[in-house]
C-alpha cells in the first residue's frame, strides 16, 4: 500500500537525521517558570497534534523560551518535530 510506503521512507529519513537540541543562553535567567508554562500548554492533552505560539515584544525571550521548551520535550515527539523561527 502507498501509504505505508511514505511511512516507511519518512521514518528511514527521520532515523537518519536525528534529532539535536537547539542552543539555548547558557544561563537564561528568570524565564524556567514560562518555560514550565508553555510544557504544561503542550502536554495538556497527549493526543494528536498540539501547537502554540508565542508573541510580543522583540527581545524579550520568546525565541530563548520555545528553543529551551524544544530541548526539553524533543525526545518525546513520535514522527516528526518542528522549530520555526523567523
Amino acid at each position: 500500500d502507498e501509504a505505508e510506503l511514505v511511512d516507511i521512507i519518512v521514518e528511514e529519513v527521520q532515523s537518519k537525521l536525528g534529532k539535536s537540541p537547539l542552543h539555548v543562553a547558557k544561563y537564561p535567567i528568570g524565564m524556567e517558570g514560562q518555560v514550565q508554562e508553555v510544557r504544561k500548554l503542550l502536554k495538556k492533552d497527549g493526543q494528536g497534534v498540539n501547537m502554540i505560539a508565542l508573541q510580543g515584544m522583540p527581545g524579550i525571550g520568546k525565541t530563548t523560551i520555545a528553543k529551551a521548551v524544544y530541548n526539553e520535550l524533543f525526545h518525546d515527539f513520535h514522527g516528526a518535530s518542528t522549530f520555526i523561527s523567523d
